[in-house]
């Protein structure tokens, strides 16, 4: 056997074992969807699209005021009160973030529907607070898409 043939054999053999082992490490990182009634999958995707309606002018808000803190931070002529109102602006924007987030869930909770990632242990499951069961922080705005 060449040296090239074992190499090819050893690296096929490698992800044949790896792909299936990485698939059972986080076997509980996310629990299984519910079953869900026409009504209720209705419901949810109604509620999911008017919290990205709102969410979505926000979220491009905060964009544009951190690239503008971005760009004006380490030019030594801006003045210290226009970074700080710019700063000023960016925690307002955060805020109203948290507050639309927080009714998001709040109606979610309120409808009877699963929501899973930040503030999922209020609602039955074993996320902390935006981490999984393992202590890593997982992405997204908090609330992961269900399907």
């Amino acid at each position: 056997m060449t040296k090239k043939t074992l190499t090819i054999a050893l690296l096929s053999l490698a992800v044949f074992v790896a792909v299936p082992l990485s698939a059972m490490a986080w076997p509980h990182a996310y629990p299984a969807a519910p079953q869900l009634s026409q009504e209720q999958v209705a419901q949810m995707d109604k509620l999911y699209d008017e919290h990205r309606a709102a969410a979505a002018p926000l979220y491009e808000q905060l964009a544009q005021k951190r690239m503008e803190l971005r760009a004006l931070a380490p030019n030594p002529n801006v003045k210290p009160e226009e970074l700080k109102a710019l700063t000023a602006e960016i925690s307002a924007l955060h805020e109203k973030i948290r507050v639309l987030n927080q009714s998001f869930y709040d109606s979610l909770d309120k409808a009877g529907l699963p929501c899973y990632g930040y503030g999922y242990g209020r609602h039955g499951g074993f996320h902390d607070r935006g981490y999984d069961g393992y202590g890593h922080r997982h992405g997204g705005h908090g609330c992961a898409y269900w399907r």
